[in-house]
């Protein structure tokens, strides 16, 4: 099983439409044993969003690591006073409402628990098994008339964009997309972000 590893890496390649380096040089890495941090991260990626589709809140929060916050973002626009949650704090208390900000248009704050912030602005869409969902890493697909700061915040970091594009019932402007945000740490990499996006008012 192990000599079709890196056939399968490569197949993760060539799906994956990454913006950092060329395929060519990402082919090369892996013919020689070599795994690039855009594969390492989509791989990552894919895990967290299954534990989403399953809420598996310990799942994610190893993610996050024993020592580190993951920043929860209700909308492109990301910025430092925007809730963060440490790996206890992510699943120890999945019913206690707490403050996430502001909706979009009222402007009235948002106080979610946990698993109702997850339904409405996490895991809004089936990201992990709608055939219509489009995967990028480190380059964003959705985009409406809010602004996206990610790669402004998180200069350094990687990124997997999960965007459901929309219906045509509704001209698309029901689009949504969840952002998954890594920081590397040695030779790992911690999730630190969670940002969701939508068409706003």
């Amino acid at each position: 099983m192990r000599r079709y590893y890196p056939l399968i890496l490569l197949s993760l390649l060539l799906l994956s439409a990454c913006s950092e380096g060329k395929l060519e040089q990402h082919v090369q890495q892996v013919a020689e044993g070599e795994v690039p941090d855009s594969v390492k991260v989509m791989q990552l990626a894919t895990e967290i969003l299954q534990a989403l589709d399953q809420k598996d809140y310990s799942a994610i929060g190893d993610a996050v690591g024993n020592h580190g916050r993951v920043r929860f973002s209700p909308y492109g626009m990301v910025d430092s006073l925007q809730n963060t949650l440490t790996k206890t704090e992510l699943y120890s208390s999945p019913q206690i409402e707490m403050a996430w900000g502001n909706f979009d248009g009222s402007g009235d704050p948002i106080q979610l628990s946990v698993d109702d912030y997850f339904k409405k602005f996490v895991y809004n869409q089936q990201y992990a098994s709608d055939p219509n969902v489009q995967t990028s890493c480190n380059q964003p697909i959705g985009s409406g008339n809010s602004l996206n700061n990610l790669k402004t915040f998180y200069p350094d970091h990687h990124f997997v964009e999960y965007y459901f594009p929309g219906t045509a019932e509704y001209e698309h402007m029901d689009w949504s997309c969840l952002r998954l945000v890594f920081k590397k740490e040695g030779d790992s990499f911690l999730l630190v972000g969670i940002i969701h996006d939508q068409w706003t008012i």
